[in-house]
């Protein structure tokens, strides 16, 4: 697979096309794969529920 430098820079013109692309993109692989990403979603929602969270945090710790 080949790399692509992304510009980090653009004007308003160029920032605007891509975002409107982007929004039609999505748009299209939602109505493609509405149902394959929902199943998605809900394995990793289901994964995220068993991560345990119970460290704790002393006051001397930081965030």
């Amino acid at each position: 697979m080949k790399l692509m430098q992304i510009r980090t820079y653009w004007d308003a013109d160029d920032a605007y096309a891509v975002i409107t692309f982007l929004d039609e993109l999505r748009e299209v692989l939602l109505a493609v794969y509405a149902d394959e990403i929902g199943e998605l979603k809900s394995e990793k929602s289901l994964k995220q529920e068993h991560l345990s969270y119970d460290d704790k945090l002393k006051a001397s710790d930081t965030i």
